[in-house]
């Protein structure tokens, strides 16, 4: 079906420049080939590091618009916007969680025939430990009030609910606590935001797969590969999406996916070492909303 807009949301692990050039090319062919031939019309990247890379980002999509976090914080959220929509683009800093060197929001509201759509998109507070978890939890929960204020000025099709999107790298991954049977399993964490998005009148929308990142760790010379449920997309429950996933799902889940065998797990392949080293740890995010 025809899409009102499609968006790319890609932890691309401390994109720099300064990288080596063939990875940037490696990324930036990523993502064109998600809504070729220009890109998505939405992107957002986390973990971007350096200026430069906002010259590299103008220059490879010179129909997009950009915009970049700023702080003391390291790593930066960029987010592209196709020049042909009505855009208004803002930096939340209730997501810093009076925490300086965390990362602020960045929220893109797109007018499209007479409908505003807020994309609010998030790089969580990563970890397992209480600290983590503790923060991790408290800029999901200002994400759900923003939602809360965004119902109280939109029509919402005539819903009295706002259009929003929130998306990125939650790093729901559970609590770790010191004795064991105190531990919040990362299901459990994802439970507990499906239920906080159903009372926004929210839901995790589905993927075509559920693991989005991956890391392989050597002990005793045998090399693993661990996953885990990172990145998510949710989203008011009218807003409709295109089917783009691989088993008919709204969410494209794709980047070390593709290199992944059976026997990975076990005996990971180069192909995927390599992405996993020099591209990015995590997959990327690609939908269309109708």
């Amino acid at each position: 079906m025809a899409k009102k807009f499609s968006v790319l949301s890609w932890n691309v692990k401390n994109f720099s420049t300064k990288n080596n050039s063939n990875n940037v090319k490696k990324i930036v062919e990523h993502i064109k080939k998600q809504d070729p031939p220009e890109g998505p019309d939405v992107m957002a990247i986390y973990e971007v590091r350096g200026k430069d890379v906002f010259t590299t980002m103008m220059k490879e999509f010179p129909n997009h618009m950009f915009f970049i976090t700023e702080g003391i914080q390291v790593q930066e959220i960029l987010v592209g916007i196709k020049n042909k929509f009505t855009a208004f683009i803002t930096q939340r800093t209730e997501f810093k969680s009076k925490i300086s060197t965390l990362r602020p929001g960045t929220l893109a509201t797109l007018r499209i025939n007479d409908e505003n759509y807020s994309l609010l998109f998030l790089h969580t507070k990563s970890f397992p430990d209480p600290i983590g978890f503790g923060l991790r939890d408290d800029q999901l929960k200002q994400a759900f009030e923003l939602k809360k204020k965004i119902d109280s000025v939109s029509g919402g099709n005539g819903k009295g609910k706002g259009n929003m999107i929130i998306t990125g790298d939650l790093n729901t991954m559970g609590l770790d606590y010191r004795a064991r049977n105190n531990d919040i399993l990362f299901e459990d964490e994802i439970n507990h935001l499906k239920k906080n998005a159903s009372n926004r009148v929210m839901k995790i929308v589905e993927k075509d797969n559920e693991e989005t990142w991956a890391k392989i760790r050597t002990r005793n010379k045998k090399q693993t590969v661990y996953f885990g449920q990172l990145d998510h997309v949710i989203a008011s429950n009218q807003i409709r999406f295109n089917k783009v996933g691989e088993d008919n799902s709204d969410v494209r889940v794709s980047g070390w996916k593709e290199h992944l065998t059976k026997s990975d797990k076990t005996r990971p392949n180069t192909a995927l070492q390599e992405f996993l080293d020099n591209v990015s740890d995590h997959n990327s995010l690609y939908f269309e909303v109708q």
